[in-house]
């Protein structure tokens, strides 16, 4: 039998060199197009996703939970020792709490990716990059977020997973060089347009004026429109803090030795945990312990409000460290928090971690419209509603999912299935429209992740209908006869609250719903809204594509009683968003 080799990322210096060889792919992430390796190989398979299967999602799901809060237990004792501080469980999980309940959940599927392989297949081959451990602990959490899309990194990661199984090993020198350029290349910024820069210039040179440090609010990133965020602070009687100053990444000092020496106590109880710890102390961003004092530097010293009321933000805590520590600072001191939504599928998918994250480290959760029985949800609205023209509506536009090739965040709507699954159910439905409606289709992928060839896996799609992310979502909209949506996200939101004709397509079993969303998707389902089945959704489009007809169905009372369900839930409008805003926070005393 001629050698099996595992492989692990994309990077092709550790892939065999002959064609011949047997190739076992740990997951979907060590493929970047598909068509090439069948033109190359002769044989291979590849690893479907681990949490394909939803049940065993939920079950992992629980499990990991209780791991990350067992261990932002003992991160809290090692870090407060280590940093001479007495900080509380609640402080490290405002400050922590981002890399740590991302890291354990992408370790896991690394692992789970390794382990299912292995058990396929007990003997295999491995061609080992030789990294050194340096090069892959992150600063603070957006440098563990760009680590996490790196192919060095994710075979550095997969390297140390393999310790712990036995494989064949032959190791590869590699220039140092060649993986720092990898690892510190910028990755490509969402691309925005800056319509309002008068505003900004404006609003720049009011806060020059004015001390900062002296505000009763924090306002920043909320997820409001730029406008709206100006006439909150000035209803608010203090103008917008525009520009945060005194952060800049110092020297990212290293410790091995000491590193080597944190342990936890409470891993250990499977193979699993064993590895995690052994991985765990080489991960921690430096900013937590070597760095620590650019923290405290920076809450001392920057233009912050010193002793606000509150602080009104809905995603500064997650990628801004820094922010996440000032954050926690006040808390203690009393500070009220309040957190907005900014995101579609929140109390929408079953699973979805950072809401569950964002409603624990905040007093108050503000949402577009959603209520629970808990008074710490407060339904508000939806932060931003976009605008379109009234133009020729001639398209079908299409909604699709970018493809991050790895594994990157607990959601059970997205990420946790295999890309060529989602791929063939929208090609399914692709290929079944009329041919007019073919030529008439607009596939839109995100602006900022717009790269055909990393969508179009299979090179099966591109040559026969036509991508376009080029305009603004607003253009997008105004141009387009139906939408239609083929994942849980904003833009859902954003449709239906401008009440266009919308069309819903999801593959049922991998986009779980939680129970209070069920009732209002299946009024979203009895309108022709949302289908689960692509041959019924193709049928329904082509037999209605002409204007009136789409009318006639939009218009009908059945189907506008499921949009206003939808949006009194999830997309709420509130024309006083800004005055209910302002109301919420000055009645904090």
């Amino acid at each position: 039998m001629k050698n099996k080799f595992l492989i692990t990322t994309p990077i092709k210096t550790t892939w065999p060199k002959t064609n011949r060889a047997n190739l076992y792919f740990c997951s979907e992430s060590a493929i970047s197009n598909f068509e090439d390796v069948e033109k190359k190989f002769a044989k291979f398979e590849i690893n479907r996703n681990v949490w394909e299967n939803k049940i065993k999602l939920e079950k992992d799901y629980k499990y990991l939970q209780e791991l990350y809060e067992k261990l932002l237990e003992e991160f809290t004792l090692i870090l407060n020792n280590y940093n001479s501080v007495l900080e509380s469980k609640n402080f490290w999980r405002i400050v922590l709490g981002p890399w740590l309940g991302k890291f354990i959940p992408i370790y896991f599927e690394r692992w789970k990716n390794i382990d299912k392989s292995i058990k396929k297949n007990q003997v295999y081959e491995n061609i080992y990059l030789n990294l050194k451990p340096k090069n892959f602990i992150p600063y603070d959490y957006i440098e563990f977020q760009k680590f996490s899309f790196n192919d060095y990194w994710n075979q550095y990661i997969y390297q140390k997973i393999l310790e712990s199984f036995s494989t064949k090993q032959s190791v590869l020198n590699i220039q140092n060089s060649t993986v720092q350029k990898s690892l510190n290349k910028k990755k490509k910024a969402r691309k925005t347009i800056d319509y309002k820069f008068k505003l900004k210039e404006f609003a720049k040179k009011l806060i020059s004026k004015s001390d900062t440090r002296t505000y009763n609010y924090f306002i920043y990133k909320t997820y409001l429109s730029l406008k709206d965020e100006f006439k909150l602070n000035i209803k608010l009687n203090q103008f917008p803090l525009i520009k945060i100053q005194n952060f800049a990444k110092e020297n990212k000092k290293i410790d091995l030795n000491l590193r080597k020496k944190i342990r936890f106590k409470s891993l250990g109880k499977n193979k699993f945990e064993l590895s995690l710890n052994n991985i765990l102390p080489l991960q921690i961003p430096t900013i937590f312990i070597e760095n620590f004092d650019n923290l405290v530097s920076f809450y001392e010293n920057s233009n912050l409000p010193s002793n606000p009321k509150a602080i009104f933000t809905s995603n500064a805590a997650w990628p801004e460290t820094h922010i996440a520590y000032y954050i926690g600072k006040l808390k203690k001191n009393k500070t009220r928090l309040f957190y907005g939504q900014h995101g579609g599928n929140y109390f929408i998918s079953k699973i979805l971690w950072p809401e569950i994250h964002e409603k624990k480290i905040s007093d108050k959760f503000l949402s577009w419209g959603f209520k629970e029985k808990n008074k710490k949800v407060l339904p508000i609205g939806k932060f931003k509603n976009i605008e379109i023209n009234k133009t020729i509506k001639k398209d079908l536009l299409i909604m699709l999912k970018h493809r991050d090739r790895y594994f990157y965040s607990l959601d059970s709507s997205s990420g946790t299935e295999s890309f060529s699954t989602y791929v063939h159910f929208i090609s399914s439905f692709l290929l079944k429209l009329n041919n007019n409606l073919q030529s008439n289709s607009v596939l839109r992928l995100p602006p900022w992740n717009n790269n055909i060839k990393k969508f179009d896996i299979f090179s099966k799609l591109a040559n026969n209908f036509h991508f376009n992310s080029s305009n603004s979502i607003e253009k997008a909209f105004s141009r387009a006869k139906i939408i239609i949506h083929t994942l849980l996200s904003t833009s859902i939101n954003d449709s239906l609250n401008l009440n266009l004709p919308t069309i819903i397509i999801l593959k049922k079993k991998n986009n779980p719903l939680r129970f209070s969303a069920k009732k209002v998707f299946d009024y979203l389902y009895k309108a022709n809204i949302l289908f689960y089945d692509t041959d019924k959704a193709a049928k329904f489009i082509n037999n209605i594509w002409s204007s009136h007809k789409i009318n006639e169905w939009w218009k009908s009372k059945k189907t506008q009683n499921a949009v206003n369900k939808f949006n009194a839930f999830y997309a709420r409008n509130n024309k006083n968003l800004v005055q209910d805003l302002s109301t919420i926070l000055r009645k904090v005393k």
